[in-house]
């Protein structure tokens, strides 16, 4: 459909009065620590194709509205929630273009996606997603109309997706061990702009690279003061997309 973990380190403010050994340890002192959502992605902002997206959330910080303009055309997905299920509807110019219901399971992960009609509210296609004990995913499957579900395998080591096995194809994914995953990388803001933040890839670190064949993906960022992805540029085989990313903080 038309789809941060952020670390502070804490401060202890010591105060020493005259020759004494008094230690003042008052937590009003330490900084606070900073939430940031990611409220904007734009990509490819001084070329023909340029497009982007704006993020809006709930008072849980879950995305509640995804607004996608590409030229003249806008595009906008609420994002309603009611226990585990999420439903998802898109319209442009007021007009329904698209419906989804989302199942969510108790880690907050999909479980099952179903892409509905918009006229007759049939189901047009099943996304499902299965884990392992630890929360990590295992297979997801795509089914279109009666046609056989498409099953993909995945793969994971130390916490991060390292393969996807589809159709004889394997998709192979390497990582900056140093960083921990955040808002805007490669694979968060693949399903983020589809979805918002109901995610079922929740990666260790950031996506460094994919390799499919022959057909190689680099993904480089910038970092803003607060240590969030400011920019993220994909190089695919010699072709450079650009995104920046606007957070707000609080």
């Amino acid at each position: 459909m038309k789809q941060s973990k952020m670390t502070t380190a804490a401060m202890i403010v010591i105060v020493l009065a005259g020759l004494s050994s008094c230690k003042k340890d008052d937590k009003k002192d330490e900084p606070k620590k900073l939430t940031c959502n990611l409220i904007s992605a734009n990509i490819n902002s001084n070329k023909p194709d340029a497009s982007s997206y704006t993020f809006s959330y709930n008072s849980d910080n879950k995305v509640s509205q995804i607004v996608y303009v590409y030229k003249a055309t806008t595009t906008t997905t609420t994002l309603a929630y009611s226990g585990n299920t999420v439903n998802a509807t898109s319209r442009v110019g007021g007009a329904l273009t698209g419906k989804a219901i989302i199942t969510l399971n108790s880690a907050g992960r999909i479980v099952r996606q179903e892409n509905r009609d918009i006229v007759n509210d049939t189901i047009q296609a099943v996304l499902t997603y299965t884990y392992s004990a630890s929360g990590e995913l295992t297979t997801f499957s795509s089914q279109y109309g009666k046609a056989e579900p498409k099953v993909s395998t995945v793969a994971s080591i130390n916490g991060n997706v390292s393969s996807i096995a589809s159709a004889g194809n394997v998709t192979l994914l390497e990582y900056y061990t140093d960083q921990a995953s955040r808002a805007g990388d490669y694979i968060d803001i693949l399903q983020r702009l589809q979805l918002g933040n109901n995610f079922y890839i929740v990666n260790k670190n950031m996506v460094k690279s994919q390799t499919t064949g022959t057909d190689i993906s680099n993904f480089n960022y910038t970092y803003d003061a607060n240590n969030n992805i400011s920019a993220l540029q994909i190089v695919n085989n010699g072709t450079t997309t650009d995104v920046n990313y606007q957070h707000q903080c609080q």
